[in-house]
């Protein structure tokens, strides 16, 4: 998730995750990744 993050603040990024409770977070626009500088984004 976290490269996903970062590689998608230049490029179209498709993830897939089988945790349904992280992918309604991505879904609702949230981070799944504790990170500071992810967060001022």
């Amino acid at each position: 998730m976290s490269l996903g993050v970062l590689l998608a603040q230049q490029y179209s990024v498709t993830l897939l995750d089988i945790d349904p409770t992280r992918v309604a977070l991505v879904n609702a626009g949230e981070s799944t990744v504790v990170d500071p500088e992810i967060t001022t984004f």
